[in-house]
Formats: C-alpha cells, structure tokens, sequence
C-alpha cells in the first residue's frame, strides 16, 4: 500500500503531467487551470494543495526539464564532450526560449528576484553551478584560459 507522501508526489506527477501537456498543446497562456484539473482529473483543491499559481506550476516544470537537460549535458562532457559546446548549446537554448515566449520569461525572473535563494534547485541556481562546472572542466581541458576565475 502506498503512503500518503507516495500519494502526494503521484498527484503532483499527474498535475505536472497534466500540465505539460496542456502547455505543449494549447501554450501556456491558453491554459487554464480548469483544463489542467480536468486533464489530470482531479478537484481543483487538489490543485492548491500542491500550486498556488500556474505560474508555480509552470516554475516547477522549468525545474524538473533544466534538472534532466543539465545532467545529459554533463553526462555528455564526461564522455570528451567539449564543456564550452555544452555551455554553448545550454545558453543558446535557454535564450531560445526566453525569446520564444517573452512574456512567461518576464514572470519567471520576477519570481526568480523574489525568490532568491542561493543554492536552492531553481533554475538560476542550477545555471550558476553548471556554468561553473563546465567552465572548470574547459580550464581543466585547456579549452579556457586558467587565469579566469570559474569560482564567483
């Protein structure tokens, strides 16, 4: 039998599953948080119990794909990935994206401002770190300058 912390962490996989395929399919601004409760046939308490906005909801989302394409970016530079490539390709899709949808982004660093707190999961802090680690890893492979300092 699951526990009620099991049970929790399902409801919020399928809001979050829910979601992200409602966002995929009819943009995030055309959700609502109806369709997201529908989709993920669920009541819409259930909603606030684990999201207090879409906004959080669509943060949390960031979060979770940030999370898998850092680790497959340094998965790939421990295999002899270049670990500039892989900054590169990183910030190239993050800017991507805040171009794509300038208004989502715009919320997502306002919230990121409120929200400051170093060495939480949010994804400025994941960015940070990877940044770091690869521009650690290109010094350690002569494909930077030693003399930068990789530590603020």
């Amino acid at each position: 039998m699951a526990s009620q912390e099991d049970r929790r962490a399902s409801t919020r996989q399928k809001i979050l599953d829910a979601a992200n395929d409602l966002f995929l399919n009819n943009g995030f601004e055309k959700t609502t948080i109806a369709q997201i409760v529908a989709h993920a046939n669920i009541v819409k308490g259930t909603f606030y119990q684990h999201f207090q906005t879409k906004m959080d909801l669509l943060l949390e989302l960031g979060r979770q794909d940030g999370a898998e394409r850092v680790q497959n970016l340094i998965e790939r530079v421990k295999q002899g990935e270049s670990a500039l490539d892989a900054l590169q390709r990183y910030y190239a899709v993050l800017a991507q994206w805040f171009e794509t949808y300038p208004n989502i982004a715009e919320d997502i660093m306002l919230s990121a401002i409120r929200l400051h707190d170093p060495g939480s999961a949010a994804p400025e802090y994941v960015a940070h770190d990877f940044t770091k680690l690869m521009l650690k890893t290109a010094q350690d492979r002569n494909e930077v300058r030693a003399d930068i300092d990789v530590n603020n």
